[in-house]
This record gives structure tokens, sequence and C-alpha cells, in this order.
């Protein structure tokens, strides 16, 4: 039962990392691909259906964790330290989503400078380099340094990798300037080859650390399994459906 448990969860982080990750890095390139107001919020518009599905993805996996492996919930959370940058990011990345939610993204707030794009951009790059440290936590554990250069290096690179990452994926969603601007970075061949080398890449990030966490030796109960899969099967199917619907809308470019 323990394997099958498994399989869900790895898929959940991966499309969390594969769509938040897009996310993520559109938000880090936020004050480079939108000059002014208007960009940064048609920019946002553009890219808000990949970040919804992202909460989701993001709340499954979450779902994942504490039904089928609590044991390891209960670690992770005995180290604060290792998840401090990543909630604190996540944090201002939702306190900026509220800020759009009670503002509006209608056309009359277009043209208007959204509060929350600070702590939009502040949090996309805490939030992605918040994963690096905590992966290197996973792989290295506590005992081998997390917190010194190795943490930071990880950090960098996972920032660097989710910000490489939104770049794809603006230059295949934005509009605009914002999609001129994105185009440029990713080369004449378009966003298809840099989006499908990124999100290999960044589906890979979560399978690597799996592989390094005792998931069978901190799995549930095998009757909570048991109770616990069959609706994280249905949240999967459920997911998939609806990552299909916003890959399949292409917007008009200017």
């Amino acid at each position: 039962m323990e394997p099958l448990a498994v399989v869900p969860l790895g898929c959940f982080a991966v499309g969390y990392f594969v769509v938040g990750g897009a996310g993520l890095g559109v938000g880090m390139l936020l004050p480079l691909l939108g000059r002014t107001g208007a960009e940064r919020a048609a920019l946002r518009r553009d890219t808000a259906p990949l970040s919804r599905l992202a909460t989701r993805w993001l709340a499954a996996t979450c779902c994942a964790l504490l039904g089928c492996f609590p044991g390891l919930v209960g670690d992770l959370a005995e180290q604060p330290s290792a998840l401090a940058p990543l909630v604190t990011g996540l944090a201002l990345r939702a306190l900026a989503g509220r800020g759009v939610a009670l503002r509006g993204l209608s056309r009359r707030a277009v043209s208007r400078r959204g509060p929350g794009n600070g702590a939009l951009v502040a949090g996309s790059w805490l939030t992605a380099a918040g994963w690096g440290w905590l992966l290197a936590f996973v792989v290295g554990g506590p005992d081998a340094g997390w917190g010194g250069p190795p943490a930071l290096l990880s950090a960098v690179c996972v920032a660097l990798l989710l910000l490489t990452h939104g770049v794809g994926v603006a230059a295949w969603r934005a509009t605009g300037m914002p999609f001129q601007r994105a185009r440029t970075l990713v080369g004449p061949r378009g966003a298809g080859p840099s989006l499908a080398l990124t999100s290999a890449t960044v589906a890979a990030l979560p399978l690597l650390a799996g592989s390094q966490l005792p998931l069978m030796e901190r799995a549930a109960a095998p009757w909570a399994l048991a109770a616990a899969l069959p609706v994280l099967l249905l949240a999967l199917l459920a997911l998939a459906a609806a990552q299909a619907r916003p890959a399949r809308r292409r917007q008009p470019r200017d």
C-alpha cells in the first residue's frame, strides 16, 4: 500500500513544480517584463489561470503528505529553519494575490500600479529560493551543513532554474510588450524548446527530493492509506483535466 501512496504524492509534487514554478518565475520577472503598471497587470492577468492551478496542486500535495505520510510532516515541522524562507515567501505571494483579488484584474485596474506587485516579486524570489533551501535539507540533512554554503548554492540554482522556466511561460502566455520581451529572452526558436527543457528539469526536483525521503518508514497505517488513496486519485484526475483547459487557450498577441 505504501508504494501506491507515493504515486499520487509524486504526481502532485511534479504538477506543482511545473505549474507553480512557472508562476514563481513570472513573478520574479515581473519588473523586467512589465515596465508599466498596465503591462504588469496584463501579465498577471494572462498567467492567472496557471496561478490558480498551482494553488490546487500545492494544496493536493499537502493533503497527500498529511494523509499518507504524517510522520514525514512531523519530521519537517521539527526543522523550522528549513521551512522559514519557503513559508515566508508563500505568505507574501498569498498577500499579493489577496490584494489583487480585492482590487480585481479588470480593464480599469490594469492602468494602475498594483499594490501587491512588490509583495509578489519578493514572495516569488523568496519562495523559489526557499524550495532550493528545503531541497538542500532533504538531500543532505541538517548534519550535512544544510544551513551553510551548500544550501545557499541550492537556493540560488533553484531560483535561477525557476526564473528561466518563467521566461518560457511568459513567452507562451503573455501578450503585448511582455510577450515581446520574453520572446527576445527565449530566442528565435520560441517558447516551445525552452519550456520543454525547463519543465523536465523542474519536474525532476521533487523526484530527487522524494528519492531521499524515508517515505516507507513515515507512511500512515494501511487502513488510513486505503481510505486516502481513492480520494487522492480522484483529485489527481480532476487536476489533470483542469490542467488541460488553460493549456489549450491561446491569447491574441499585439
